[in-house]
C-alpha cells in the first residue's frame, strides 16, 4: 500500500516538475519593448516572422580601392528574444576616411505628418557613434547627396534614440553640403534607408575597430 501511495504522489508532482524544466517558448515570452505600438512601425526586428533581410545589402568603403571595412546585418534569435544585429569592422585610412554600412531601397517611405525616426538600440564594442543615411525621390546613388544624422549610443544599455526628420542634412562622401543648393529631405518620398558607422574623416574624433549595434525596431513618430 505504501508503495502504491508513493507511486500516486510521484505521478501527481511529475507534471509540475516537467513544467518547471520545460524551456520557455517564443510565444510565451514578451519580446516587444513597451511603447512599440506608438507611431508608424517601419521595421520590427522582434516580430515573427522577422523582416526579410534579403532586401538589405552592404554598402561599405570597399566600393573604393583603399577600402578595408566590413558590415553584416543579421537576425539574432534565441529562446527568449529576437532582434537584428549590425556588426561592423571599421578599418579607416590614417585620416579617418572609412565607413561600414547596410541599407535597403526596396520600399518608399511616406513620413509626411511624422516628426522623427525612433529606434530601440544597444551598442557594444569599440565604437559608439553611428548615423542614419537616407535618400529621397529615387536618387539613391552618387552623385546625389545622402541625408544623414549622427547619434551616439551608450554601450551595453538599451535606449530609444530619437532623430528629428528636420535635422537630417545633405552630405556627399562625408562632407556636408549646402542645403540651399540641393534642398531639404523630402519626407514623403524616402527611397533608401541605411545604418552606418564611420571613421570620422571630417570629425575631430576618430573611430576604428569592431562594434555591434543591436536593433529591436525602427519607427516614425
Amino acid at each position: 500500500m505504501a508503495m502504491q501511495a508513493m507511486g500516486r504522489s510521484i505521478l501527481l508532482i511529475l507534471p509540475v516538475l516537467l513544467n518547471i524544466a520545460t524551456p520557455v517558448r517564443m510565444d510565451e515570452t514578451k519580446i516587444v519593448e513597451t511603447n512599440n505600438d506608438d507611431g508608424l512601425m517601419l521595421w520590427d526586428f522582434t516580430a515573427t516572422p522577422a523582416p526579410d533581410l534579403s532586401e538589405w545589402y552592404e554598402e561599405s568603403d570597399v566600393v573604393r580601392e583603399p577600402g578595408m571595412s566590413k558590415a553584416v546585418l543579421v537576425i539574432q534569435k534565441s529562446r527568449l528574444f529576437q532582434r537584428a544585429v549590425f556588426f561592423t569592422m571599421l578599418n579607416p585610412q590614417p585620416n579617418g576616411a572609412g565607413f561600414a554600412g547596410y541599407r535597403t531601397n526596396k520600399k518608399t517611405l511616406n513620413l509626411e505628418g511624422y516628426n522623427s525616426l525612433q529606434m530601440r538600440v544597444r551598442g557594444q564594442g569599440e565604437n559608439d557613434h553611428y548615423k542614419i543615411c537616407l535618400h529621397h525621390m529615387g536618387m539613391n546613388n552618387e552623385p546625389n547627396p545622402t541625408y544623414e544624422q549622427f547619434f551616439k549610443v551608450p554601450l551595453k544599455q538599451f535606449v530609444n534614440v530619437t532623430l528629428p526628420l528636420d535635422l537630417f542634412k545633405p552630405y556627399y562622401r562625408g562632407r556636408e553640403m549646402n542645403i540651399s543648393e540641393v534642398g531639404p529631405l523630402n519626407k514623403s518620398q524616402i527611397t533608401s534607408f541605411g545604418f552606418q558607422i564611420f571613421g570620422g574623416v571630417y570629425s575631430p574624433g576618430k573611430q576604428s575597430g569592431t562594434s555591434s549595434l543591436e536593433i529591436d525596431w525602427v519607427k516614425a513618430v
